[in-house]
């Protein structure tokens, strides 16, 4: 394994972002990890461009849960420690929802917090619903527990999320192991699963070598077949009796090279990983941004009062055959309507929401005559200003990612940031992972599931610390202790 390389950062803004390689030859192998009971999810995450992404209630599944936190109820936490992230979170949801505002909740949260972490105590007037929320965290598994429990004679060496598993469209995986405790394939219930072809991260199993197992790993597109219990691979081989696990991931750079990302487009569910939109429905006042009509939030657009973020563009590029506009949206301006499915969005908010900071940071072009050439520009159609043509930014996210390098060693990697404000594009984080000698990547998580944990030789500590606890699925890496020992 190698010590792990940081990205350089020009202050006064640091992005942590962290490359390890983890030599294969030299047993450091990789593991998949995932909260039993989310195998066959039926609450993945919803986006229908209208309101912030949804989900069913874990428990009820008759009530939309829009709190990011909240949609993670049942999933594993990544270590002990993640329970003060958690809490945290809860706290605040609820201190939100008693009307503190957000510049005072770290304030608020500390004292809350304090007892609920060294006494277990509740905060008067909590209510039900948090208070069980907050209780259960002390009974969740946590993923580094789980993998020393299951593999105790193996050292972790480094961990990173993998929690679009089940909750994203195309995030699918197939297991084996000893922590699966049986071949289980892994999937949304509103997955095509058997119509798609995935590009997949793959760790075979072969016989031993040498009195120690030695494994294979991969980035190959793979077809799954849960009727018939097959994994196909390009040559039509069903080959789930030779793999440990393999997981999807939108392939970046193939034998060296970026992909570009029309070709697979389709595979992000969330364009905002993609594209910048403007939040059209932030809780701040937009008429400093010149707001006339809908300058204060709530606003109320497609016909009903919304307290949820809106990102225009998103209702409309998100329909059934969407590939088209997307593709188009990556390389030249594109037209937007902001009356799209009766948004009823007034052109003095649209200009207000491109020009503030959430979201925004485009420059209106007022000559009609002049060609729209650079990312960032827009302007009002002539002769109906209810098209916006705009040529759309691409957004900077977190990501962690997976790589090969030529002599099949593990590139794995990670950036922070803050989405649509500070990070990278997912272009400049592929360029960066081919620069480490990745020759073929994928892109495995984004946003506040990201983090990385790298073994010094005394602790395990963060390189890019989380903003979520718990999520979905964890990748870890881990050497034997014990030349024998494998997954």
């Amino acid at each position: 394994m190698s010590i792990p390389k940081k990205m350089p950062a020009k202050p006064p803004t640091i992005i942590k972002t962290g490359f390890i390689t983890y030599d294969t030859e030299k047993g450091e192998d990789a593991y998949l990890l995932y909260s039993k009971g989310t195998e066959i999810c039926s609450l993945g995450i919803q986006r229908d461009g209208i309101g912030s992404p949804w989900t069913w209630d874990i428990y009820t599944h008759n009530k939309r849960v829009t709190n990011p936190e909240a949609q993670r109820r049942g999933t594993y936490l990544i270590d002990d420690n993640s329970v003060l992230i958690e809490a945290k979170s809860i706290l605040k949801a609820w201190l939100k929802e008693k009307g503190v505002p957000d510049k005072e909740l770290e304030k608020e949260v500390a004292i809350p917090l304090r007892e609920f972490l060294s006494k277990r105590v509740m905060p008067s007037g909590i209510g039900a619903e948090y208070e069980a929320w907050l209780s259960e965290l002390w009974n969740t598994p946590n993923y580094q527990d789980l993998f020393g429990g299951t593999y105790p004679k193996m050292q972790i060496l480094g961990m990173q999320g993998c929690g679009n598993l089940t909750m994203n469209s195309w995030f699918v995986a197939y297991v084996d192991s000893k922590y699966s405790e049986k071949p289980q394939f892994i999937y949304r219930r509103d997955e095509q699963v058997e119509k798609r072809e995935y590009t997949c991260f793959v760790k075979r199993k072969k016989p031993k070598e040498n009195d120690r197992p030695v494994t294979k790993y991969s980035i190959e597109k793979l077809r799954f077949n849960v009727q018939s219990n097959e994994v196909i691979d390009s040559n039509g081989v069903n080959i789930i009796k030779d793999i440990e696990f393999a997981v999807f991931g939108q392939q970046l750079v193939e034998n060296g090279e970026l992909i570009g990302l029309d070709d697979i487009i389709e595979q992000f569910e969330d364009i905002r990983h993609v594209f910048r939109l403007p939040n059209i429905n932030p809780k701040d006042s937009l008429a400093a941004y010149g707001a006339i009509e809908q300058a204060e939030y709530p606003r109320t657009l497609f016909g009903e009062t919304r307290r949820d973020d809106v990102w225009f563009g998103e209702r409309e590029m998100t329909r059934e055959n969407k590939r088209n506009i997307l593709r188009q949206a990556l390389t030249q301006p594109i037209i937007l309507d902001r009356q799209f499915d009766f948004m009823g969005a007034s052109l003095s908010l649209i200009k207000a929401a491109l020009k503030a900071p959430t979201g925004g940071g485009y420059t209106e072009i007022t000559d009609l005559k002049q060609a729209i050439v650079q990312r960032g520009q827009w302007r009002v159609v002539r002769d109906n200003d209810n098209l916006i043509q705009i040529f759309l930014q691409r957004n900077v996210y977190p990501y962690t990612m997976l790589g090969l390098n030529s002599t099949g060693q593990i590139i794995a990697a990670a950036a922070g940031g803050k989405a649509g404000r500070v990070g990278q594009t997912l272009e400049a984080m592929a360029q960066n992972m081919i620069g480490e000698g990745a020759v073929s990547v994928l892109l495995i998580d984004e946003g506040l599931d990201v983090h990385q944990r790298f073994f010094d030789g005394k602790t395990l500590g963060y390189i890019v610390p989380p903003g979520r606890g718990r999520l979905r699925s964890e990748i870890i890496f881990a050497v034997p202790t014990e030349p024998s020992s494998s997954g």
